[in-house]
């Protein structure tokens, strides 16, 4: 099976529902990992000033926030670019976001708008990303890439995001395909793009 890895998106959709619906990565972590990864959701949120809800802190319920599949929610370059709402859904593999804010996530995880980003510093001595790497954000995404049986591993992930879970690396698990764009700047966004459209789009 197909896993595909990107980051989050700094240009998002507002709005929502109030109905905030069962994550579907907890299939693959299981109940007491998924909860370890919430409660770093819930020490980050608390951290920045954010107020708490179900996708951060599965005690507080009832707090005011709109939720939308991530899917729907982040529009930035790569995903207009992917068309990513029309193809994702087509896709019969697994796509996974690395989020400042949430660490993992199901393309299909309903999440809030939100405004930070894994370059963000968060303490006068660490940036997001170093808070995710140092709290175990790649131990996660391994449970998840083997829950899934993942075989074939695609990470578009840009560097500040690569850093927050390390390197993959080809094993008897499954084969990485690493993209990079060097000095492209902000034109490695349309091309990160281009390549996340063909994946989704190339048959099995």
């Amino acid at each position: 099976m197909k896993a595909i890895i990107i980051p989050c998106s700094g240009q998002k959709i507002r709005g929502g529902s109030s109905i905030y619906i069962k994550p579907r990565l907890i299939d693959l972590l299981g109940e007491a990992e998924f909860g370890r990864l919430l409660a770093l959701r819930d020490k980050l949120s608390v951290q920045i000033g954010l107020p708490p809800g179900p996708d951060t802190n599965i005690r507080n319920m009832e707090n005011d926030i709109r939720f939308l599949p991530a899917y729907k929610r982040y529009n930035g370059k790569m995903y207009q670019r992917a068309e990513f709402c029309e193809f994702f859904p087509e896709f019969r593999g697994r796509v996974f976001i690395i989020s400042a804010l949430y660490g993992l996530l199901d393309a299909n995880d309903h999440i809030r708008f939100y405004d930070l980003a894994m370059d963000d510093w968060i303490s006068p001595n660490e940036r997001v990303w170093q808070w995710w790497a140092g709290n175990g954000l790649r131990r996660y995404l391994d449970i998840a890439l083997k829950n899934a049986a993942a075989s074939e591993v695609y990470d578009l992930l840009s560097n500040k995001y690569r850093n927050a879970i390390g390197l993959l690396q080809t094993s008897d698990r499954y084969r990485a395909y690493l993209f990079s764009y060097p000095g492209l700047g902000i034109g490695s966004l349309y091309e990160r793009g281009n390549d996340l459209k063909k994946i989704l789009t190339l048959e099995s």
